[in-house]
C-alpha cells in the first residue's frame, strides 16, 4: 500500500497524509500498549507541525507527532508517532497512520498538543530522590499521583556514594507521552554520570524509566584492546532504583511471577528475583571472564526467593504488583535474563530494581568511556491491577512502515521495493536455477530484473543469518553472548585473532 495525501488550498497549505503500517506482536493479547515509531514522508507532501490519529481499530486512536528531520525544502522528512493501542493480537495487525498540519499554531514546534491537557506533571529531585507528580485535571476537585524513585549508587566496597543533580529538562511535552531527562553525577566521582530517562503515558498510567551510566574518563587500551582491567575503568558494587508510591502502604499485598507464563503468585511478605546467568546450556562461558581471569556468573539462571520458598529455574522474564485497597504499582523488566545479572523485589509496598545488583563475590566494571543503557516499566492505577497487564515488556510490540511507502518515500535511495511474481519469493532458490526452471517448463515471463536479482540474493543472505545454525541468534547462544556488556554485540569470528 502506498502513502495516500491530500491537499488543500487553504491558508497555511493545510496537508494530511495517511502512511499505511503493521503492528506486529509476537506475544499474547495484550490491552493499551504504548507504541513509538518512526515513518518517513516523501518530499513537499507535508510541510509544517502536525497531529494525528490511528485507524485500523475499532474506532480511531488519537497519536502525538514530532517531526525529526526536514527536506531541503522544509517540508517534513522523518517524524515520530507515539499512540497507545487499545489491544495487540499475536497477529500482525494492519493500520493507517494519518497525520496532518495543524494551522491553529505558529510553524516554529515539532511537537503537536492537544487544546486541552487530560493531566499536569511536575518532576523534582528531593534529597537524592526524584519525584514525579500527576494531577489529574479532569475530576473535580483535581486529584495528585506521586511517585517516588531513589537511585543507589555503591562503590567497589559497598559503600553508598551520594548523587548530585545537573539539572532536569523536559524532552518532550504532549498529551499522549512526555519526557523528562534528570542528570546526576557521582559526588565523589564526577566523571561517572547517570542520567535517567522518564518517559510518561498519563492515559495509560506507565512510566518507562531508563538509565544510563557513563564514564567519561578515557581508557588507555594497552596494545589496541579493550582488555578489562584498564586504568580508566571505574569499578562499583551496584546501582539500583527503589521505586515507592504515595497510595501504596507498606502493608500492601504482593502478586509476582518469575516468568512470562508462570500463575501468579502472592504474598504479604518481601520477595526477590535475582538473574545471576543466562539459563542457556553455555552459562559459564569463558566470554564472562573478569579482569581478575575468573568467571564471576557461579549461577546458570534465575532464584525467586519468598515466604513460601525458593523457585529456581533458567530464564526469569519477572514482573511484581504491589497492591493496596484502592491503588497499585507494577514493576517489569525488558531483556531481564538475557542482560544479567539483574534484580527485582518488592519489600513493604515498595519496588527496587537492581540495574547492576549487588551480589555476593561480583564487582561491575565500567571501561573508560563506555556507557551503559537499561530500563523497565511501571505501571500505576486506581483500584486492582494485574499482574499480567505487563507481559508484554518482554517482548514489545512494534510498528513497521510498509515497504512500498518507504520506497516512495526515497528517503533510502539504495532501498527498494518490489511486487514479487508467485513463486520468486523463496530465498533457497536460485535466479539461475529459476530460469531454468521457467525454460524448461515453457514459462514465457521474462527473467528477473537485475534489481530483483539483488534483492533475492540479499533475502538469500537474510534467511542464512536468521535461520539454522549459522543465524545470529545461534552463533550467539554458542558462546553465551547475553550479559550486560554482550548482549545485542554480533558475534565476531576475528576477534579471536589476538586471543587464540
Amino acid at each position: 500500500m502506498a502513502l495516500k495525501s491530500t491537499t488543500s488550498t487553504l491558508r497555511n497549505e493545510q496537508q494530511s497524509v495517511t502512511i499505511p503500517a503493521v503492528l506486529r506482536s509476537r506475544s499474547a493479547t495484550a490491552r493499551n500498549v504504548p507504541v513509538v515509531a518512526g515513518l518517513c514522508v516523501p518530499k513537499e507532501r507535508l510541510a509544517n507541525t502536525t497531529s494525528g490519529s490511528v485507524g485500523g481499530f475499532d474506532q480511531p486512536v488519537p497519536a502525538q507527532i514530532e517531526v525529526l528531520n526536514r527536506w531541503n525544502d522544509g517540508s517534513v522528512r522523518w517524524m515520530l508517532a507515539s499512540f497507545i493501542a487499545p489491544e495487540v493480537h499475536a497477529t500482525a495487525c494492519e493500520l493507517q497512520i494519518a497525520a496532518h498540519v495543524d494551522t491553529s499554531r505558529d510553524s516554529s514546534p515539532t511537537l503537536s498538543r492537544a487544546n486541552t491537557a487530560p493531566a499536569m506533571t511536575m518532576v523534582k529531585w528531593v534529597n537524592g530522590e526524584i519525584s514525579l507528580t500527576t494531577r489529574d485535571l479532569n475530576s473535580d476537585p483535581p486529584t495528585e499521583r506521586t511517585l517516588r524513585l531513589m537511585p543507589c549508587f555503591s562503590d567497589a566496597h559497598g559503600e553508598e556514594l551520594p548523587l548530585l543533580l545537573d539539572g532536569i529538562r523536559e524532552e518532550v511535552t504532549g498529551t499522549i507521552r512526555q519526557v523528562f531527562v534528570v542528570s546526576t553525577r557521582i559526588q565523589s566521582l564526577p566523571f561517572v554520570t547517570i542520567q535517567i530517562r522518564l518517559t510518561y503515558w498519563a492515559d495509560a498510567g506507565l512510566l518507562q524509566v531508563e538509565t544510563r551510566i557513563r564514564n567519561t574518563r578515557r581508557a588507555r587500551h594497552s596494545g589496541g584492546l579493550w582488555d578489562l582491567g584498564d586504568a580508566g575503568s571505574v569499578m562499583f558494587r551496584s546501582l539500583e532504583m527503589s521505586i515507592g508510591s504515595d497510595d501504596v502502604p507498606a502493608n500492601a499485598t504482593t502478586h509476582w511471577k518469575a516468568e512470562r507464563h508462570q500463575s501468579s503468585r502472592s504474598t504479604s511478605s518481601e520477595v526477590f528475583i535475582r538473574q545471576f546467568g543466562s539459563g542457556d546450556r553455555f552459562w559459564s562461558s569463558p566470554n564472562h571472564v573478569t579482569a581478575s581471569e575468573t568467571i564471576d556468573v557461579k549461577t546458570r539462571g534465575y532464584e525467586a526467593a519468598s515466604d513460601a520458598g525458593t523457585l529456581r529455574g533458567y530464564r526469569a522474564e519477572p514482573t511484581i504488583l504491589v497492591e493496596a485497597d484502592s491503588a497499585f504499582l507494577a514493576v517489569a523488566v525488558p531483556e531481564f535474563w538475557q542482560q544479567f545479572p539483574g534484580s527485582v523485589a518488592a519489600t513493604m509496598g515498595s519496588l527496587e530494581v537492581g540495574l547492576f545488583p549487588s551480589l555476593r563475590g561480583v564487582t561491575h566494571e565500567l571501561q573508560g568511556g563506555e556507557q551503559k543503557t537499561q530500563s523497565f516499566w511501571l505501571a500505576v492505577g486506581s483500584g486492582t491491577g494485574n499482574v499480567n497487564s505487563l507481559d508484554w515488556v518482554s517482548d514489545t510490540p512494534r510498528l513497521m512502515q510498509s515497504a512500498a511507502s518507504i520506497a516512495e518515500a526515497k528517503v533510502l535511495p539504495w532501498f527498494h521495493c518490489s511486487i514479487r511474481r508467485a513463486g520468486d519469493v523463496n530465498p533457497r532458490i536460485t535466479s539461475g536455477a529459476r530460469e531454468q526452471s521457467q525454460t524448461q517448463s515453457g514459462d514465457s515471463r521474462p527473467p528477473l530484473a537485475e534489481t530483483d536479482r539483488a534483492t533475492e540474493r540479499f533475502a538469500a543472505y537474510l534467511h542464512q543469518a536468521t535461520s539454522e545454525n549459522f543465524s545470529l541468534e545461534a552463533r550467539r547462544a554458542s558462546i553465551d553472548e547475553y550479559g550486560w556488556r554482550n548482549f545485542g554485540d554480533v558475534p565476531a569470528d576475528h576477534e579471536q585473532t589476538h586471543y587464540a
